[in-house]
């Protein structure tokens, strides 16, 4: 029965890690402009941020969030506004005419990490997601240790899937690519980021007001 919730588990938060979204946005921006090791950065950055999540579903504290509609609506439009300011940042870097260089990734390196956390952390519904999961795979007699590896193997795998997409779109040919279709592949992906950002403050608005 244990291996079977976390065959669950896996198999339902893979479906969903390989969806793109803003994560898998960021780290394909990092690594079309910035290059394998910036985009690797990022990787872990949006792994950490899984991990986070995981043990608050976990350990139970994602109840606090479902209860506190003020906290985790404060939260998402915090969130919002900073996917918004990615997506204008793009817009803004597709203006100009220096190759190479996108803005919604902070020009040191080092930065690429944070980028990550903060991209991961400002989409609250994957505490209601993996809550929902755990909920169905779970049981209370579930031991320590399937919990214990269950919080290690959904950021490793997060880890694997978005280190696999560095590799992948950092490769010269795909950069030499990207170099020439990078104002439209800015625009695009900023316009994205920008409606997900926009999207999360009208929905986090409305809970205040519910």
């Amino acid at each position: 029965m244990e291996y079977a919730a976390i065959a669950k588990v896996l198999f339902v938060f893979s479906v969903g890690l390989v969806s793109p979204g803003p994560d898998f946005l960021m780290v394909s921006s990092v690594a079309l402009a910035k290059g394998r090791a910036a985009a690797v950065k990022c990787a872990a950055g949006v792994a950490l941020g899984f991990a986070l999540f995981t043990a608050i579903c976990l350990t139970g504290m994602s109840a606090v969030f479902m209860r506190c509609v003020w906290l985790a609506a404060s939260i998402k439009i915090c969130g919002g506004l900073y996917l918004f300011y990615l997506g204008v940042s793009l817009w803004r870097s597709s203006f100009d005419h220096r190759q190479g260089e996108v803005t919604v990734v902070p020009k040191q390196r080092r930065n690429a990490f944070l980028a990550g956390i903060l991209t991961n952390l400002t989409n609250l519904k994957v505490i209601a997601f993996f809550a929902s999961v755990f909920a169905l795979a779970l049981t209370p007699e579930t031991g320590l240790s399937i919990k214990l590896f269950i919080g290690f193997i959904i950021p490793f795998e997060t880890f694997l899937w978005f280190s696999f997409v560095a590799f992948c779109l950092s490769k010269k040919s795909v950069r030499a690519h990207y170099e020439r279709a990078k104002r439209a592949i800015d625009r695009g992906v900023g316009t994205v980021l920008g409606f997900f950002g926009a999207r999360l403050v009208i929905e986090a608005s409305s809970e205040f007001t519910a």
